[in-house]
């Protein structure tokens, strides 16, 4: 978004943000726990589309002034993004094994991308002094 004067962004591919800290929280409280073997899904709350996400992102990163100046976002179409791989329209996960063995312990996708923007813009002024 700094360095852009448009961003496209695909509109209608559902999903679910997460964060590295809320991830590497679980991973760390699995090797806690030793649970039995299996597959956990995990995500941080709440689902979206990545133009939504994009809208959030850059309201944030306004507000923290990492970003200079809000640019124009298009939504689009997966059709119109033409990736070359396939992604499904619907990717949410069902965290809710995690959730029952685990707790909850992460919040949803709009605090922990909150704290990752905070994190940025204290890594930015901490190198200007």
């Amino acid at each position: 978004m700094g360095e852009r004067d448009e961003l496209a962004v695909v509109s209608d591919q559902i999903g679910c943000p997460t964060s590295a800290h809320s991830l590497a929280a679980l991973i760390w409280r699995i090797a806690e726990l030793a649970p039995q073997a299996g597959v956990y899904h995990w995500h941080d709350g709440g689902a979206l589309s990545w133009f939504g996400f994009a809208r959030e992102i850059q309201r944030l990163g306004l507000a923290a002034r990492i970003l200079q100046g809000a640019i124009p976002l298009r939504p689009i179409t997966t059709a119109e993004f033409a990736a070359a791989a396939k992604r499904p329209a619907y990717s949410v996960m069902d965290r809710s094994r995690a959730l029952a063995e685990f707790g909850a312990m992460g919040d949803d996708w709009r605090a922990e991308l909150d704290r990752v923007i905070k994190a940025i813009g204290k890594q930015r002024e901490d190198r200007k002094r």
